[in-house]
């Protein structure tokens, strides 16, 4: 098997994140042996943090979750800080708070499905999403203990939903 070089990667993963048009989660899957946290930690998100600062979308936010050893789609809800009572994001939601304070009460005042992350029954959380055009890498995946159907349920729902782009 033919694996694309880490050149080739950041550039097609880039690519991807500047298209709106895709709608979908990407996989990226490469030789054993080659250290893919380290590459997604230290070139990956680093060329696309880069490639933010260089477009005029500027307004993106970049989130890295590692899987390993995660039991179940709650533990990627708490890691995203996604919960009953609303949302709190690894990011600094105060800088949004003014901007999108219609959004953030209405999302405070609503629950949620904790296991599918659906918008119609979450209202602002997708307009939230959306506003910061979210990247959330997933990493490990092949060391977490979900099942791969119920994962990629999950991040499908994410990724359709929410407009997230996922990794």
């Amino acid at each position: 098997m033919s694996y694309l070089t880490p050149n080739k990667i950041v550039s097609d993963v880039i690519k991807y994140i500047d298209d709106p048009r895709h709608d979908e989660a990407i996989f990226i899957d490469v030789d054993r042996g080659i250290d893919k946290t380290s590459f997604i930690q230290n070139t990956l998100i680093d060329q696309i943090k880069k490639s933010i600062k260089r477009s005029h979308n500027k307004n993106r936010t970049v989130i890295y979750i590692s899987l390993y050893k995660i039991e179940g789609c709650q533990q990627i809800s708490d890691e995203l800080g996604i919960n009953d009572t609303g949302v709190k994001l690894k990011i600094n939601i105060k800088q949004h708070i003014t901007k999108h304070n219609n959004i953030v009460s209405r999302m405070f005042k609503t629950t949620r499905n904790l296991f599918n992350p659906e918008t119609s029954q979450f209202p602002g959380l997708s307009d939230y999403f959306k506003t910061l055009k979210t990247i959330i890498i997933f990493d490990d995946i092949n060391k977490c203990i979900i099942s791969k159907d119920e994962l990629f349920s999950y991040i499908n729902n994410l990724v359709e939903q929410n407009k997230i782009k996922a990794i």
